[in-house]
């Protein structure tokens, strides 16, 4: 793939050439989305055989990128292209361009929160009523701290703010696909409502130790968004045993929900 940089103002893709607008006369979030590429072309100059290797097992995925902006669209398809086997990409402009198939389709959904009249986690919960089966991240220019909170509370797998570099995006996906829940810094500061720990004293070791492996089975369905019932059925046990095994992870890890305990494993960077 070659790629070639231009200071005109458009953009467009012919076969395998990309032709990139880095003018300063676009609006600043496709300016920073020019940078993006051109910080990519030298990462992946120099990471190719890294990322290959690196490269999730996984033969064939469909990720689903909702957003309103052509050029970002087409932007996280190319740096998105060392993250798997073999991709397969689908877009939309709006939540109410995205088809049924589309949904049940995707493996993984990247979701902007700033669509048309939607905005913030008004998208997300739109989104969330339909039927997903991949993971929710959300990519978003919104790096306050309660809608980071708000997104993870209700589900999302991550989230990743674009302001983001494209080595942490491409890391922070591999660790959602490989079962984590990615959080950005911006999501540990004192401005969110939730309790943030001062004392990091605790080995990521001795936290898993804490728990069974039923209760960090339960746990990690918790934190995909699943309700109780749906936990209940995909580990074969009743919903009031689903409730025990939580609330003892929760105690063991001295939190109080499930939005508190993806911080805290987030933090000590844990993948159950």
């Amino acid at each position: 793939m070659t790629i070639v940089i231009h200071r005109r103002a458009w953009i467009a893709r012919l076969d395998n050439r990309y032709f990139v607008d880095i003018s300063a006369s676009f609006h600043p979030a496709l300016h920073l989305l020019g940078n993006y590429l051109w910080a990519a072309t030298l990462f992946l100059r120099n990471m190719d055989c890294q990322m290959e290797a690196r490269k999730l097992e996984i033969p064939l995925m469909h990720v689903l990128i909702i957003d309103d902006h052509p050029l970002f669209r087409e932007g996280l398809q190319f740096l998105l292209s060392g993250l798997a086997g073999e991709l397969n990409f689908s877009d939309a402009t709006s939540l109410e361009d995205v088809s049924d198939q589309q949904l049940e389709d995707a493996d993984l959904v990247l979701l902007d929160l700033t669509l048309g009249r939607l905005s913030g986690s008004d998208a997300f919960e739109k989104l969330r009523e339909r039927s997903v089966s991949g993971k929710i991240v959300v990519v978003s220019s919104n790096d306050d701290p309660n809608l980071i909170k708000d997104c993870i509370d209700s589900g999302a797998a991550g989230y990743i703010p674009k302001t983001s570099e494209p080595k942490v995006l491409i890391a922070a996906l591999q660790l959602i696909l490989s079962g984590g829940i990615y959080l950005p810094p911006e999501a540990f500061t004192e401005s969110t409502d939730l309790p943030i720990e001062q004392d990091t004293t605790e080995s990521s070791q001795s936290l898993l130790e804490l728990l069974t492996e039923r209760q960090r089975k339960a746990l990690q369905l918790a934190s995909s968004g699943l309700q109780n019932k749906v936990i209940a059925s995909q580990m074969a046990i009743s919903e009031g045993t689903v409730k025990l095994h939580l609330s003892a992870a929760y105690k063991a890890l001295n939190v109080h929900n499930r939005t508190e305990a993806v911080y805290k494993l987030s933090k000590h960077k844990l993948v159950l």
